[in-house]
């Protein structure tokens, strides 16, 4: 795997959550995929999720050097957990 760039972003919280009260499901759909709505969405505290899969996506974006903009857009990234390994009973 070969090393493009880093990024890093601080995302305002209370900015994210305004949007997804004033906006809601359009704002959702304008920035995350289905499956990143679907995987916030069963989880306990999916708000929580939702800020930490844009935050994800913003330091992505900026590690390509782009950011988010004309090159590359909130829905071009999709943000994925890692399946957990399975543990051995040894």
């Amino acid at each position: 795997m070969r090393i493009v760039g880093i990024g890093i972003d601080l995302v305002d919280c209370n900015r994210i959550q305004n949007s997804i009260e004033r906006f809601g499901d359009r704002f959702l759909k304008r920035v995350f995929t289905a499956g990143e709505i679907a995987y916030s969405n069963s989880m306990k505290f999916p708000r929580a999720i939702s800020r930490r899969v844009l935050r994800a996506k913003e330091a992505l974006s900026k590690a390509f050097g782009t950011g988010i903009g004309k090159s590359m857009g909130w829905r071009d990234l999709d943000v994925q957990r890692k399946k957990a390994a399975s543990r051995s009973s040894c």
